[in-house]
């Protein structure tokens, strides 16, 4: 009996996974493989063990030392916040952090909380960023 329960959960569990995926966000690949400008935006997650921007530099350097020069990667982190917590419009003009030309590539990296924001009722779509973040991304 425990088996037949069993065998029917992962049943159940295998066509949620699979039903999400179908309905899931569409992935668009890269049109510029050749960043030379990276921000980081986030919280504490990005920034310990020596920022991830750092090790990323690091990986890029290595893998092309004939570009290392053009490379310019800078990170935004607030310990413990929520995407809203970052003025995205002033961390977007990348003068306003030392760097001459706009960033080609953004990661965004919310609290850990913010998943759940929705199942709690807090989430918030007046938020100032979102009109930042909408203009970065494109959405079917």
């Amino acid at each position: 009996m425990k088996k037949c329960i069993s065998q029917i959960m992962w049943a159940i569990l295998s066509l949620s996974t699979i039903a999400y995926a179908l309905d899931g966000p569409t992935v668009k690949a890269l049109d510029n493989l050749e960043l030379n400008r990276v921000l980081f935006v986030g919280n504490s997650y990005l920034y310990y063990n020596d920022s991830l921007h750092n090790h990323v530099r690091r990986m890029a350097e290595e893998k092309f030392p004939e570009r290392a020069d053009l490379f310019k990667y800078k990170s935004s982190t607030i310990g413990g916040s929520k995407l809203k917590h970052h003025d995205l419009d002033h961390l977007l003009d990348s003068q306003n952090i030392g760097v001459k030309k706009n960033f080609e590539l953004v990661i965004l990296q919310g609290g850990s909380s913010e998943p759940l924001s929705d199942l709690l009722g807090e989430a918030d779509p007046d938020w100032e960023g979102t009109a930042s973040i909408k203009q970065m991304c494109s959405y079917n």
